[in-house]
Protein backbone atom coordinates (compact mmCIF):
# COMPACT_ATOMS: atom_id res chain seq x y z
CA UNK A 1 0.00 0.00 0.00
CA UNK A 2 1.63 3.26 -1.06
CA UNK A 3 2.21 6.31 1.09
CA UNK A 4 -0.41 8.19 -0.92
CA UNK A 5 -3.09 5.98 0.61
CA UNK A 6 -2.38 7.26 4.13
CA UNK A 7 -5.12 9.53 5.47
CA UNK A 8 -4.31 12.27 8.00
CA UNK A 9 -7.01 12.68 10.67
CA UNK A 10 -7.44 14.61 13.89
CA UNK A 11 -5.29 13.54 16.84
CA UNK A 12 -6.86 10.55 18.57
CA UNK A 13 -5.84 8.53 21.63
CA UNK A 14 -6.26 4.78 21.22
CA UNK A 15 -5.86 4.15 24.96
CA UNK A 16 -6.86 7.40 26.71
CA UNK A 17 -7.26 5.77 30.14
CA UNK A 18 -3.47 5.70 30.44
CA UNK A 19 -3.64 9.47 31.01
CA UNK A 20 -4.82 8.64 34.54
CA UNK A 21 -1.20 7.69 35.24
CA UNK A 22 -0.50 11.43 35.30
CA UNK A 23 -2.26 11.62 38.67
CA UNK A 24 0.34 9.64 40.71
CA UNK A 25 3.09 11.49 38.84
CA UNK A 26 1.70 14.89 39.89
CA UNK A 27 1.29 13.69 43.48
CA UNK A 28 4.89 12.48 43.59
CA UNK A 29 6.16 15.75 42.15
CA UNK A 30 4.18 17.80 44.69
CA UNK A 31 5.57 15.75 47.59
CA UNK A 32 9.17 16.04 46.42
CA UNK A 33 9.00 19.77 45.75
CA UNK A 34 7.22 20.37 49.08
CA UNK A 35 9.96 18.55 50.95
CA UNK A 36 12.56 20.54 49.05
CA UNK A 37 10.92 23.88 49.98
CA UNK A 38 10.63 22.82 53.61
CA UNK A 39 14.33 21.93 53.74
CA UNK A 40 15.20 25.29 52.17
CA UNK A 41 13.46 27.14 55.03
CA UNK A 42 15.50 25.22 57.61
CA UNK A 43 18.73 26.05 55.77
CA UNK A 44 18.16 29.72 56.58
CA UNK A 45 18.33 29.13 60.37
CA UNK A 46 20.66 26.11 60.76
CA UNK A 47 24.41 26.32 60.52
CA UNK A 48 25.67 24.85 57.23
CA UNK A 49 28.05 22.47 59.03
CA UNK A 50 25.14 20.88 60.88
CA UNK A 51 22.74 20.54 57.95
CA UNK A 52 23.86 17.09 56.82
CA UNK A 53 23.52 15.75 60.37
CA UNK A 54 20.09 17.20 61.04
CA UNK A 55 18.18 17.16 57.77
CA UNK A 56 17.49 14.10 55.63
CA UNK A 57 18.98 14.29 52.13
CA UNK A 58 16.34 15.20 49.56
CA UNK A 59 16.34 16.74 46.13
CA UNK A 60 18.29 19.94 46.50
CA UNK A 61 18.98 22.95 44.38
CA UNK A 62 21.99 21.33 42.76
CA UNK A 63 20.16 18.04 42.08
CA UNK A 64 16.86 19.24 40.64
CA UNK A 65 17.68 18.01 37.14
CA UNK A 66 17.38 14.26 37.97
CA UNK A 67 13.83 14.92 39.15
CA UNK A 68 13.05 16.84 35.98
CA UNK A 69 14.46 14.02 33.85
CA UNK A 70 12.34 11.52 35.76
CA UNK A 71 9.24 13.61 35.12
CA UNK A 72 10.16 13.86 31.44
CA UNK A 73 10.59 10.09 31.20
CA UNK A 74 7.27 9.48 32.94
CA UNK A 75 5.49 11.85 30.56
CA UNK A 76 7.00 10.19 27.49
CA UNK A 77 6.03 6.71 28.74
CA UNK A 78 2.44 7.79 29.46
CA UNK A 79 2.18 9.45 26.06
CA UNK A 80 3.32 6.28 24.27
CA UNK A 81 0.96 4.08 26.30
CA UNK A 82 -1.98 6.40 25.56
CA UNK A 83 -1.43 5.72 21.85
CA UNK A 84 -1.68 9.09 20.09
CA UNK A 85 -2.46 8.58 16.38
CA UNK A 86 -3.27 10.93 13.55
CA UNK A 87 -2.85 8.81 10.41
CA UNK A 88 -4.94 5.98 8.98
CA UNK A 89 -4.08 3.46 6.30
CA UNK A 90 -6.45 1.11 4.44
CA UNK A 91 -5.61 -2.54 5.11
CA UNK A 92 -7.07 -5.45 3.11
CA UNK A 93 -9.11 -7.95 5.11
CA UNK A 94 -9.71 -11.33 3.49
CA UNK A 95 -12.88 -13.13 4.52
CA UNK A 96 -13.50 -16.75 3.58
CA UNK A 97 -16.60 -17.33 1.47
CA UNK A 98 -16.45 -21.12 1.66
CA UNK A 99 -15.60 -23.55 4.44
CA UNK A 100 -16.33 -27.09 5.50
CA UNK A 101 -17.21 -28.93 8.69
CA UNK A 102 -16.26 -32.55 9.25
CA UNK A 103 -18.84 -34.45 11.31
CA UNK A 104 -17.54 -37.66 12.92
CA UNK A 105 -19.76 -40.35 14.43
CA UNK A 106 -18.59 -41.48 17.91
CA UNK A 107 -21.45 -43.87 18.63
CA UNK A 108 -20.65 -47.32 20.03
CA UNK A 109 -21.27 -49.00 16.67
CA UNK A 110 -18.19 -47.22 15.30
CA UNK A 111 -16.08 -49.60 17.41
CA UNK A 112 -17.18 -52.50 15.19
CA UNK A 113 -14.28 -54.27 13.50
CA UNK A 114 -15.68 -55.09 10.06
CA UNK A 115 -13.29 -52.34 8.95
CA UNK A 116 -9.90 -53.19 10.45
CA UNK A 117 -8.83 -52.31 13.07
CA UNK A 118 -12.20 -50.63 13.69
CA UNK A 119 -14.62 -48.33 11.91
CA UNK A 120 -13.63 -45.43 14.12
CA UNK A 121 -9.89 -45.95 13.66
CA UNK A 122 -10.33 -46.01 9.89
CA UNK A 123 -12.57 -42.95 10.06
CA UNK A 124 -9.94 -41.00 12.01
CA UNK A 125 -7.31 -41.87 9.39
CA UNK A 126 -9.72 -40.74 6.69
CA UNK A 127 -10.26 -37.42 8.51
CA UNK A 128 -6.49 -36.90 8.41
CA UNK A 129 -6.49 -37.51 4.65
CA UNK A 130 -9.45 -35.18 4.26
CA UNK A 131 -7.66 -32.41 6.18
CA UNK A 132 -4.70 -32.77 3.83
CA UNK A 133 -7.11 -32.48 0.90
CA UNK A 134 -8.58 -29.20 2.16
CA UNK A 135 -5.32 -27.81 3.56
CA UNK A 136 -5.40 -24.04 3.90
CA UNK A 137 -9.19 -23.81 3.91
CA UNK A 138 -11.38 -23.02 6.88
CA UNK A 139 -12.43 -26.33 8.47
CA UNK A 140 -14.35 -27.19 11.62
CA UNK A 141 -14.80 -30.47 13.49
CA UNK A 142 -17.99 -31.79 15.12
CA UNK A 143 -18.53 -35.17 16.80
CA UNK A 144 -21.81 -36.77 17.76
CA UNK A 145 -23.61 -39.72 19.31
CA UNK A 146 -26.93 -38.92 20.97
CA UNK A 147 -25.76 -35.28 21.25
CA UNK A 148 -23.49 -33.25 18.95
CA UNK A 149 -20.37 -31.48 20.23
CA UNK A 150 -18.04 -28.92 18.63
CA UNK A 151 -14.44 -30.10 18.87
CA UNK A 152 -13.05 -27.15 16.93
CA UNK A 153 -14.57 -24.06 15.30
CA UNK A 154 -13.48 -23.11 11.79
CA UNK A 155 -9.73 -22.85 11.44
CA UNK A 156 -7.16 -23.09 8.66
CA UNK A 157 -4.70 -24.84 10.99
CA UNK A 158 -5.06 -28.48 9.94
CA UNK A 159 -2.35 -29.62 12.35
CA UNK A 160 -4.41 -28.44 15.32
CA UNK A 161 -7.39 -30.45 14.11
CA UNK A 162 -5.21 -33.52 13.60
CA UNK A 163 -3.98 -33.22 17.18
CA UNK A 164 -7.55 -33.77 18.44
CA UNK A 165 -8.10 -37.01 16.52
CA UNK A 166 -6.28 -39.57 18.74
CA UNK A 167 -8.50 -38.60 21.71
CA UNK A 168 -11.76 -39.09 19.80
CA UNK A 169 -13.09 -42.42 21.10
CA UNK A 170 -16.65 -43.60 21.61
CA UNK A 171 -15.96 -43.61 25.36
CA UNK A 172 -15.51 -39.83 25.52
CA UNK A 173 -19.17 -39.04 24.80
CA UNK A 174 -21.31 -39.07 27.96
CA UNK A 175 -24.52 -40.35 26.33
CA UNK A 176 -24.56 -43.11 23.74
CA UNK A 177 -26.85 -43.07 20.74
CA UNK A 178 -26.69 -42.12 17.08
CA UNK A 179 -28.66 -39.08 15.96
CA UNK A 180 -27.65 -37.36 12.74
CA UNK A 181 -30.07 -34.43 12.86
CA UNK A 182 -28.45 -32.61 15.85
CA UNK A 183 -25.03 -33.11 14.26
CA UNK A 184 -26.14 -31.56 10.96
CA UNK A 185 -27.76 -28.65 12.79
CA UNK A 186 -24.59 -28.08 14.84
CA UNK A 187 -22.46 -28.02 11.69
CA UNK A 188 -24.82 -25.51 10.04
CA UNK A 189 -24.69 -23.35 13.17
CA UNK A 190 -20.89 -23.42 13.10
CA UNK A 191 -20.79 -22.29 9.47
CA UNK A 192 -23.40 -19.57 9.93
CA UNK A 193 -21.64 -18.15 12.99
CA UNK A 194 -18.50 -17.79 10.90
CA UNK A 195 -20.40 -15.75 8.27
CA UNK A 196 -19.38 -17.90 5.30
CA UNK A 197 -21.59 -17.67 2.22
CA UNK A 198 -21.47 -21.35 1.39
CA UNK A 199 -19.78 -24.50 2.59
CA UNK A 200 -19.76 -28.25 2.86
CA UNK A 201 -20.64 -30.69 5.61
CA UNK A 202 -18.92 -34.07 5.41
CA UNK A 203 -20.46 -36.71 7.67
CA UNK A 204 -18.50 -39.89 8.47
CA UNK A 205 -20.96 -42.34 9.99
CA UNK A 206 -22.53 -45.79 10.09
CA UNK A 207 -25.87 -44.51 11.40
CA UNK A 208 -29.33 -45.43 10.20
CA UNK A 209 -31.12 -42.47 8.64
CA UNK A 210 -34.41 -41.12 10.01
CA UNK A 211 -36.92 -38.73 8.43
CA UNK A 212 -35.74 -35.81 10.58
CA UNK A 213 -32.19 -36.35 9.31
CA UNK A 214 -33.35 -35.94 5.72
CA UNK A 215 -35.16 -32.74 6.70
CA UNK A 216 -32.04 -31.38 8.41
CA UNK A 217 -29.89 -32.13 5.36
CA UNK A 218 -32.40 -30.45 3.07
CA UNK A 219 -32.46 -27.35 5.30
CA UNK A 220 -28.64 -27.23 5.29
CA UNK A 221 -28.61 -27.36 1.48
CA UNK A 222 -31.18 -24.57 1.40
CA UNK A 223 -28.84 -22.45 3.51
CA UNK A 224 -26.02 -23.00 1.02
CA UNK A 225 -24.22 -25.89 2.74
CA UNK A 226 -23.86 -29.17 0.85
CA UNK A 227 -24.12 -32.35 2.91
CA UNK A 228 -21.99 -35.28 1.81
CA UNK A 229 -21.72 -38.66 3.51
CA UNK A 230 -18.85 -41.09 3.92
CA UNK A 231 -20.22 -44.47 5.01
CA UNK A 232 -17.96 -46.18 7.56
CA UNK A 233 -19.08 -49.83 7.51
CA UNK A 234 -19.30 -52.85 5.27
CA UNK A 235 -22.40 -54.24 3.61
CA UNK A 236 -22.25 -57.38 5.78
CA UNK A 237 -21.86 -55.39 8.98
CA UNK A 238 -20.55 -56.48 12.38
CA UNK A 239 -21.82 -57.02 15.95
CA UNK A 240 -21.58 -54.01 18.26
CA UNK A 241 -19.17 -54.47 21.16
CA UNK A 242 -20.02 -52.96 24.54
CA UNK A 243 -17.55 -51.47 27.01
CA UNK A 244 -17.24 -54.80 28.89
CA UNK A 245 -16.46 -56.66 25.67
CA UNK A 246 -19.88 -58.31 25.29
CA UNK A 247 -22.08 -57.84 22.23
CA UNK A 248 -25.18 -55.68 22.16
CA UNK A 249 -28.37 -57.78 22.08
CA UNK A 250 -31.82 -56.85 20.82
CA UNK A 251 -35.13 -57.28 22.67
CA UNK A 252 -35.35 -60.81 21.31
CA UNK A 253 -31.97 -61.75 22.79
CA UNK A 254 -30.29 -61.89 19.38
CA UNK A 255 -26.95 -60.16 18.82
CA UNK A 256 -27.41 -56.89 16.98
CA UNK A 257 -25.43 -56.64 13.75
CA UNK A 258 -24.69 -53.11 12.58
CA UNK A 259 -24.52 -52.78 8.80
CA UNK A 260 -24.39 -49.81 6.49
CA UNK A 261 -27.72 -48.17 5.64
CA UNK A 262 -26.69 -47.41 2.06
CA UNK A 263 -30.15 -46.42 0.75
CA UNK A 264 -30.75 -44.12 3.73
CA UNK A 265 -27.33 -42.47 3.54
CA UNK A 266 -27.77 -42.01 -0.21
CA UNK A 267 -31.09 -40.25 0.38
CA UNK A 268 -29.39 -38.09 3.03
CA UNK A 269 -26.69 -37.02 0.58
CA UNK A 270 -29.26 -36.39 -2.15
CA UNK A 271 -31.30 -34.17 0.18
CA UNK A 272 -28.13 -32.29 1.11
CA UNK A 273 -27.05 -31.80 -2.50
CA UNK A 274 -23.81 -33.69 -1.90
CA UNK A 275 -22.19 -37.06 -2.55
CA UNK A 276 -22.45 -40.44 -0.85
CA UNK A 277 -19.44 -42.77 -0.91
CA UNK A 278 -18.33 -45.74 1.15
CA UNK A 279 -15.03 -45.45 3.01
CA UNK A 280 -12.31 -47.11 0.93
CA UNK A 281 -8.75 -48.23 1.57
CA UNK A 282 -7.43 -45.87 -1.12
CA UNK A 283 -8.27 -42.27 -1.91
CA UNK A 284 -11.05 -43.01 -4.41
CA UNK A 285 -13.68 -42.00 -1.84
CA UNK A 286 -12.04 -38.62 -1.27
CA UNK A 287 -11.70 -38.02 -5.01
CA UNK A 288 -15.45 -38.47 -5.29
CA UNK A 289 -16.12 -36.23 -2.30
CA UNK A 290 -13.80 -33.51 -3.61
CA UNK A 291 -16.40 -32.48 -6.18
CA UNK A 292 -18.78 -31.50 -3.38
CA UNK A 293 -16.05 -29.35 -1.82
CA UNK A 294 -15.53 -27.25 -4.94
CA UNK A 295 -17.04 -23.81 -5.24
CA UNK A 296 -19.73 -23.59 -7.95
CA UNK A 297 -18.44 -22.30 -11.28
CA UNK A 298 -20.61 -19.22 -11.20
CA UNK A 299 -18.97 -18.18 -7.93
CA UNK A 300 -15.44 -19.47 -8.22
CA UNK A 301 -13.91 -17.06 -5.70
CA UNK A 302 -13.15 -18.65 -2.35
CA UNK A 303 -12.59 -15.39 -0.49
CA UNK A 304 -13.38 -11.72 -0.67
CA UNK A 305 -11.12 -8.80 0.07
CA UNK A 306 -12.40 -5.78 1.95
CA UNK A 307 -10.59 -2.70 3.17
CA UNK A 308 -10.74 -1.27 6.66
CA UNK A 309 -8.95 1.76 8.07
CA UNK A 310 -6.13 0.96 10.51
CA UNK A 311 -4.47 3.54 12.71
CA UNK A 312 -0.70 3.98 12.26
CA UNK A 313 1.07 4.32 15.62
CA UNK A 314 4.24 6.39 15.43
CA UNK A 315 4.46 7.31 19.14
CA UNK A 316 6.52 4.17 20.06
CA UNK A 317 9.49 5.83 18.35
CA UNK A 318 9.54 8.20 21.33
CA UNK A 319 10.73 5.31 23.48
CA UNK A 320 14.23 5.88 22.10
CA UNK A 321 14.26 9.08 24.18
CA UNK A 322 14.03 6.92 27.30
CA UNK A 323 17.12 4.84 26.53
CA UNK A 324 19.60 7.41 27.89
CA UNK A 325 17.43 7.82 31.00
CA UNK A 326 17.27 4.05 31.49
CA UNK A 327 21.07 3.86 31.23
CA UNK A 328 21.46 6.60 33.85
CA UNK A 329 19.36 4.66 36.35
CA UNK A 330 22.20 2.13 36.67
CA UNK A 331 24.68 4.85 37.71
CA UNK A 332 24.84 5.23 41.47
CA UNK A 333 23.67 8.55 42.78
CA UNK A 334 22.16 9.81 39.53
CA UNK A 335 18.46 9.39 40.44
Amino acid sequence: MGAASVTVSALTLLRPWWLLALVPMLIACWILFSRNRKRSRWEAVIDEALLEHILEPVVGKNAIWPLLLSIFGWLVAILVLAGPVWEQQPVPLTRALQAQVIVLDLSRSMDADDLKPSRLARARHKVTDLLDLVAGKQTGLVVFSEVAYVVSPLTDDAETLKAFLPALESSVVPVQGSRLQPAIDKAVELLERSSVNRGAIIIITDSEVQAQDITAASSAAGAGFRVSVLGAATRAGSPITQADGSYVEGPDGQIVVSSLDRPGLQRLANAGGGEFVVLSADDSDLRTLSSSLETPAENDATSTEQLFEQWIERAPWLLFLLLPLAAMVYRRGIL
